[in-house]
């Protein structure tokens, strides 16, 4: 399972600046079900064990929505990895800089892009679903 994370803050990530969080337009970490032991997160960004248990990744990476504005409040779309694997594409051109340069060298084949229908935080777009509650996550996603 792909679970996006859209304009939400993360704590623990390379890109942070000590305590702070970083803001990210969207984040994208694989939710792996492990039988009999629980969910592994993997998240490329994090500076926490990768693989990491979930319930560690939640608390210290995620944190409670309680303390943050309300514009910062999780949105999630959980996207099955079959469906992900098979229908996301990006050239990547939300990674450029506002003057045109990458921020990191793409790939030399760029496909085209669909990313739009991945991270909208409309119901109606794209692939996926879009939790109304935390409740309905894997039960790892309590606070």
């Amino acid at each position: 399972m792909v679970l996006y994370v859209l304009q939400v803050p993360l704590w623990e990530q390379k890109s942070g600046q000590g305590e702070e969080p970083v803001i990210w337009d969207y984040h994208v970490v694989l939710l792996q079900t492990v039988p009999q032991s629980g969910y592994l997160i993997y998240d490329l960004d994090s500076e926490l064990p990768f693989p990491c248990h979930a319930n560690i990744y939640i608390h210290k990476a995620l944190r409670s929505d309680q303390n943050l504005k309300p514009q910062y409040h999780r949105k999630l779309r959980v996207i099955p990895a079959n469906d992900f694997l098979s229908r996301f594409s990006s050239d990547r051109s939300h990674m450029k800089n506002s003057d045109g340069t990458w921020k990191m060298p793409p790939h030399p084949t760029l496909p085209s892009t669909n990313l739009e229908d991945f991270i909208s935080v409309s119901p109606f777009v794209g692939w996926g679903v879009q939790p109304d509650s935390m409740m309905l996550l894997p039960p790892c996603f309590t606070f």
